[in-house]
């Protein structure tokens, strides 16, 4: 639980809203797996 909170708070600090692609983030991570991670469960 707390290295979840710790991956969260990195990935939303280091994140850059502005240069969001979701294409490429699609071919790299198909949508079935994004249950999965914890970045997306923000």
């Amino acid at each position: 639980e707390m290295y979840q909170l710790l991956w969260k708070s990195y990935f939303n600090n280091s994140n850059i809203k502005e240069r969001k692609n979701m294409k490429l983030h699609i071919q790299h991570i198909p949508r079935r797996y994004w249950k999965y991670l914890t970045e997306k469960q923000i």
